[in-house]
């Protein structure tokens, strides 16, 4: 994910979107944390240890990629490889995901974009994405709309 590359960055806003979106949805997770259920577990299945493992696996080759002289190509190609990733992991429809490692992949990322001064607006611990100087950064409308487009067979 190359600053410049406006198709990684396009991937990346239409990735906060949608995770926006479906938090909004679902009214809102915190911090990633689903309830688990009546027997007091969260019955993640293969898919979501899969997502948690990439995440693990990105954080540490972000953290190497940053200690090799600050690796920042190679960091941006982590974060955009992690979203991928997790886009692909949304395809599978709202019935087959659980939104836990989805927030958990969005806050972590969007974290790590901060540190490198991408974004605008003041940053806080619920923000997911690049931000707004104007905007809160919590679902909206258009991130409802993003969602409802999302789910629209395309042609």
């Amino acid at each position: 994910m190359c600053v410049g590359s406006s198709t990684a960055t396009l991937t990346t806003q239409n990735f906060f979107l949608v995770v926006r979106a479906l938090l909004s949805e679902s009214g809102g997770a915190v911090a990633g944390y689903e309830p688990p259920s009546a027997d007091a577990r969260h019955h993640h299945e293969q898919p979501e240890h899969d997502v948690l493992d990439r995440l693990a696996r990105a954080q540490d080759a972000f953290h190497a990629a940053l200690c090799d002289s600050f690796n920042t190509p190679a960091a941006m190609t982590v974060l955009s490889d992690l979203v991928s990733l997790t886009n692909s992991y949304i395809a599978r429809g709202r019935s087959a995901i659980r939104l836990a490692p989805i927030e958990v992949v969005a806050r972590w990322v969007t974290r790590q974009l901060r540190m490198f001064g991408l974004g605008e607006g003041a940053a806080t611990e619920d923000t997911i994405g690049w931000g707004s100087a104007t905007a809160a950064s919590s679902g909206s409308g258009a991130d409802a709309e993003v969602l409802r487009h999302a789910h629209e067979p395309s042609n």
